[in-house]
């Protein structure tokens, strides 16, 4: 089968980005069966979001030590 790059439009911020068929290729060996629908400043964005918001237990635990 030969992947050819793909034209995609993101669902943040609405812009067009190419998926390239060496990163079809990637997530296919990666097992993932979805298309990524947020563009790289986009996914980026969301994952800095994701990893450096404080939960809701390590607050509740600086507060007990306190």
């Amino acid at each position: 089968m030969r992947l050819n790059d793909r034209s995609l439009t993101c669902r943040i911020c609405g812009s067009a980005f190419v998926l390239t068929a060496a990163e079809q290729e990637l997530l296919l060996l990666r097992g993932v069966g979805t298309v990524p629908a947020h563009c790289p400043i986009c996914q980026r964005s969301r994952q800095w979001q994701v990893s450096y918001q404080p939960s809701a237990i390590s607050a509740e635990a600086l507060m007990a030590d306190g």
